[in-house]
């Protein structure tokens, strides 16, 4: 049997081997948009056009928005966690609340992951927002977004019926 201060440093030990991996990963998937070869066939931009202004436009809000959604349900799940019942056992009933944590994280990691390929693009002179970095990093923004929202609700839901069954 492990004392609870081993399990405490091991508990923190993986902790920072999980933060590490997420560092390589976010530092992988960086490369991986810088390295993107330019479409060399879309022409050159020297100046974006009224309509390409638009879609730049709405793609930015677009990617604004769903950062403060975001951000918002991680707000939430905070809320959530700090508020519930410390009297409650069982530690699987937080599964759902860890992976809504991580989606939301890595909905905000694709969110600057979107961001710095428009910044990629506008920097290479070219405009084409269904450039292959941009637009994968566009819907992982979204549905990572979507699966917190997903286990957000199922953490929520379950945690109330079980307050409200005592």
């Amino acid at each position: 049997m492990l004392s609870t201060r081993a399990r405490s440093t091991i508990g923190r030990l993986f902790f920072y081997i999980g933060a590490a991996i997420v560092a390589v990963l976010a530092w992988r998937v960086q490369k991986y948009i810088a390295l993107q070869p330019i479409p060399l066939d879309d022409p050159q931009v020297v100046v974006l056009t009224q309509l390409q202004e638009k879609q730049l436009e709405a793609f930015l809000e677009m990617n604004s928005l769903l950062t403060t959604l975001g951000t918002a349900m991680l707000g939430a799940l905070g809320f959530l966690l700090v508020s519930r019942r410390r009297d409650r056992p069982g530690s699987g009933d937080l599964w759902p609340a860890f992976l809504s944590g991580a989606f939301g994280g890595l909905s905000l990691f694709f969110g600057y992951a979107a961001y710095l390929g428009i910044l990629y693009m506008l920097e290479g002179n070219f405009f084409d927002l269904g450039y292959a970095p941009i637009l994968w990093s566009n819907r992982a923004h979204f549905y990572a977004l979507l699966l917190g929202v997903f286990f957000l609700g199922d953490f929520a839901t379950h945690d109330f019926n079980k307050g409200a069954s005592k």
